[in-house]
């Protein structure tokens, strides 16, 4: 009897057998301590300390697209204090800086925006959630509406008070004797208030590549 393999099984399994190879030498290097630089296949590389072949505690990791983690591991994932960079313009640019947990915000910390925009406050699984404060880049007035109040699923939910930028109150409908008083909105209700047409929102649009 003959058994005949074909050649696309063929390379399917050389290509299992180096995977395996690859894990079983990962394996016997059983990186513990600092290392210098740990290089992937992809690019990435990773400066800091390991237990038992994983990332754990202090160490920085630069991404195959350029972004770039500094701060604490666990069991090979981000978590504990931490600050993410982005490549913007050729130059890094913190986006956010705080607690961590499996990989994604958790706890406190500060988010930033691409218009100078920021949020304090609480994160829950990569999301704000919580109480915390936003900030808002209004090109009419060049400044910022702020929002201080209670998060859900990275809306605004809850009590809360936003407070808007003076130039943006016609788009309101505000009547012009009381542009020169603060514009202050309470609500208690899930996220129904957009900024005015001209306001820009990016945070409602936020979606950062984290690999």
């Amino acid at each position: 009897m003959v058994t005949i393999v074909s050649s696309k099984n063929s390379h399917t399994y050389s290509h299992r057998k180096k995977e395996q190879l690859w894990k079983i030498c990962d394996n016997l290097a059983d990186k513990n301590g600092f290392r210098r630089n740990v290089y992937w296949v992809s690019g990435e590389f990773y400066r800091g300390y390991w237990r038992h072949n994983r990332r754990e505690g202090v160490g920085i990791h630069i991404y195959r697209n350029g972004n770039r983690y500094e701060g604490e591991w666990k069991n090979g994932r981000r978590e504990g204090q931490g600050i993410f960079w982005i490549v913007d313009g050729g130059k890094y640019r913190s986006v956010y800086r705080g607690s961590w947990k499996n990989g994604l915000w958790h706890g406190q910390g500060l988010l930033y925006g691409d218009y100078g925009e920021m949020y304090e406050g609480f994160f829950k699984n990569g999301k704000r959630c919580g109480v915390g404060k936003q900030t808002y880049w209004c090109p009419l007035s060049k400044s910022f509406h702020v929002y201080i109040g209670e998060w859900l699923d990275d809306k605004r939910e809850g009590i809360g008070t936003l407070k808007m930028c003076k130039l943006a109150y016609s788009e309101f409908g505000i009547p012009p004797f009381l542009y020169h008083f603060p514009l202050f909105i309470p609500f208690s209700f899930p996220e129904k208030i957009n900024y005015g047409k001209s306001c820009m929102n990016s945070f409602n649009s936020l979606h950062l590549a984290l690999f």
